[in-house]
């Protein structure tokens, strides 16, 4: 057996903070079926792999090391697989049938644990590769075991890319297999996962009843957390019919049957059910006991993303009980956690924590039949190992000693030469890597107005722009107004300020999700509906704008599902036909020079993008007696520089821009550069900067 992203599919309900109204059924995360190599012991894997003769064996025990490897070290499973098959490939010691068909049954399992490895880390598409190699080489074995492990892996992929009719055939190719192989856990776990898939789909009475065949397979097999497991879904979908009394009376069966078993983690999925139904009909010190026990429960166990759902919970209970010191101790951890889910880096550790704590659990179950297996085994064992060791001692220890010395030599002749081409190998990609990213550079370019347009515009101004990476998720961005149909608004400047023609200008500093590659990927997006809202939707008010980017953003990142991608964004429209400045911004301010005084106009404080609550964009009118306007990112007060290493902070970029703001245009651009090159020091760049100015006189 080797890695399965999946054991049992069961799905929980988690409601988001900012909504009351309805019930999200969303999936848990999959938990990988890890099986421990015959010997149990990492160090014997280790010794196989070092001093063994016979590349089958070697490779067998580095897929079994890479299935210890998943939960502690995900990163290495790859090359350990990789090596595996290379071994398998290249090896030509014995081609009999037998031999032949070993080599394709260990080969299978290392490309279905490669599959796994990047399913976990959402590259779907090289997951799905590996695991139909995998199905395939299973498929020429006549394994069904291992072709119904595959199909099942497919299907949990195409679940997470929203390809339910493709995970369903493939659960069901998964079940019939099971089903003819006699394999009970097997056919739970496909029936349990269909299951799951029309509990996506709102089809609740088809999920029941597949959560009811797979409580009667797990108790066929006499897996009580497979049966925990069905009656919790059965009693999600009864909570989201309204049928509280039902979901309850289930919940506390579930916590019978765990009486059995030692599973934390069920049990507080379980006391967190009861806790959200006791609060639904209203029994608010039942909802407070069992909350409590949850919360503590996941805080044990040091899950965050539970600790999240549970703190939400009783915080809600104690603000509608008026408890308000109990509450804001709720809210409290609600918000810690929050910040601490929302982060990649954590997210990745929430994962592997989760395959740990699994892996421990399974293991310690395990721990007793092993240990009566090796009592059986260690005699025999050891009796197996003196003939042998005598044997090669008395009959080949000089043809040994000469061998190990030749193979030494060869060995280390070979390596080197596997090192040269796999160092060859990673410069060739690395080439290649930087080729793509700098030919992205250019396509990225293309968007990005030039000086000429601006400076048509705009002959007083300067665009400060530093990208931390080739490619950047910072950008500018102009937009000419059209001829006619201008603002009605009364002049608020000098309609005779410097320029070379036109009606006027939208200009903006958007910043967009990360920076890099991704994103750089994300500016194009955000670039595109920008120039959509002006030229597709005629929209030259920048709230207006920003609300219609908003809504084009998150229509192009719909089939993403939670993703927060967005940007932050200082836009003005300047409206030499009426004399206007109009402005909006997205988290980054407006600043302007005015009678010798800097000044500051406020953004709403939301990102163009996803986010808890959306609120309109505002429109402000900038002052008639202004001199110069800064839009900018954060990039430039974030960097981190200076004689203590600390960030250059916004309060000195503003002392920094009135400092300067009486120089012509071409000259601040430099004295900021300047500025800015000086503060970082020997420091790398923290995040992309740009910084526009204009100057209205």
């Amino acid at each position: 057996m080797s890695i399965s992203p999946i054991l049992c599919f069961h799905y929980r309900r988690r409601q988001a903070f900012v909504s009351m109204k309805g019930i999200l059924l969303v999936l848990a995360v999959l938990l990988p079926l890890i099986t421990l190599a015959d010997n149990g012991n990492q160090d014997s894997l280790q010794r196989i792999i070092k001093y063994s003769r016979y590349n089958i064996a070697k490779a067998d025990a580095l897929v079994a090391l890479s299935e210890i490897e998943y939960t502690s070290n995900i990163d290495s499973v790859i090359p350990l697989c990789t090596e595996a098959v290379d071994l398998l490939d290249s090896d030509i010691s014995d081609s009999s049938a037998k031999a032949n068909s070993r080599k394709l049954f260990i080969k299978a399992h290392a490309l279905n644990n490669i599959g796994a490895v990047y399913y976990q880390k959402g590259i779907l598409r090289k997951a799905i590769d590996f695991y139909l190699a995998g199905l395939k080489l299973r498929d020429s074995l006549g394994d069904k075991e291992g072709m119904a492990e595959s199909y099942n892996n497919l299907g949990v992929v195409y679940k997470s890319q929203g390809g339910i009719t493709q995970a369903i055939d493939y659960y069901r190719k998964s079940l019939e297999l099971y089903r003819e192989t006699g394999n009970l856990q097997g056919q739970a776990t496909a029936t349990g996962n269909i299951g799951s898939l029309f509990a996506s789909e709102n089809k609740n009475d088809t999920a029941s009843a597949y959560f009811s065949k797979m409580y009667l397979l797990e108790d066929s097999g006499g897996n009580t957390e497979g049966m925990v497991k069905a009656l919790y879904n059965t009693a999600v979908i009864y909570q989201t019919e309204g049928k509280y009394t039902e979901a309850l009376e289930i919940c506390f069966q579930s916590l019978d049957l765990l009486g059995k078993i030692d599973d934390d983690q069920d049990k507080a999925d379980i006391l967190y059910l009861i806790a959200d139904l006791e609060y639904f009909t209203n029994n608010f010190p039942k909802a407070d006991e069992y909350g409590r026990k949850a919360l503590k429960a996941y805080q044990d166990m040091g899950f965050p993303d539970n600790i999240l759902s549970a703190a939400h919970l009783l915080y809600r209970l104690y603000n509608d009980e008026k408890k308000w010191k109990d509450a804001l101790e709720m809210y409290v951890i609600y918000s810690s956690m929050h910040d601490s889910v929302n982060n990649t880096e954590t997210r990745r550790q929430i994962i592997q924590k989760v395959l740990e704590y699994e892996y421990a659990r399974k293991e310690d179950q395990n721990r007793h039949e092993q240990e009566k297996r090796e009592l059986l085994q260690t005699a025999e064992s050891k009796r197996e190992k003196l003939a042998t060791i005598l044997a090669v001692l008395i009959a080949v220890s000089a043809a040994i000693i000469a061998s190990l010395v030749f193979r030494s030599l060869k060995t280390t002749r070979k390596q080197k030469g596997i090192i040269e081409e796999q160092k060859l190998l990673v410069e060739e990609k690395n080439k290649d890597i930087l080729d793509s990213i700098t030919y992205a550079k250019r396509l990225q370019d293309a968007i990005l107005p030039p000086m000429s347009l601006i400076e048509h515009y705009f002959p007083e101004s300067f665009v400060l722009y530093k990208p931390k990476d080739i490619v950047a998720g910072d950008f500018y961005w102009l937009a000419p107004l059209p001829p006619e149909g201008g603002s009605k608004s009364s002049p608020s400047f000098d309609s005779k300020i410097p320029h070379s023609g036109g009606r006027g200008a939208l200009i903006a500093a958007c910043d967009c999700t990360g920076h890099g590659v991704p994103g750089a990927l994300v500016s194009v997006v955000c670039s595109n509906a920008l120039n959509r809202a002006v030229k597709e939707f005629h929209i030259t008010e920048p709230g207006k704008i920003l609300d219609k980017v908003r809504e084009l953003v998150m229509e192009t990142f719909a089939t993403a599902g939670e993703v927060r991608d967005g940007m932050d964004v200082s836009l003005c429209c300047i409206d030499r036909a009426t004399g206007t400045i109009l402005w909006s911004g997205a988290n980054n301010p407006l600043l302007y020079v005015q009678n010798g005084t800097l000044a500051e106009i406020r953004p709403d404080k939301q990102p163009v993008g996803k986010f808890e609550i959306d609120s309109p964009f505002t429109t402000h009118t900038v002052p008639a007696t202004v001199t110069s306007l800064y839009l900018f990112s954060d990039g430039f007060s974030d960097q981190f520089g200076g004689p203590n290493g600390k960030k250059f902070k916004y309060a000195r970029l503003k002392q920094t821009l009135l400092a300067i703001s009486g120089r012509p245009m071409h000259d601040q651009k430099e004295l900021l550069e300047k500025e800015f090159t000086q503060w970082q020091g020997n420091l790398q760049q923290t995040d992309d900067v740009c910084v526009i100015g204009i100057s209205l006189v």
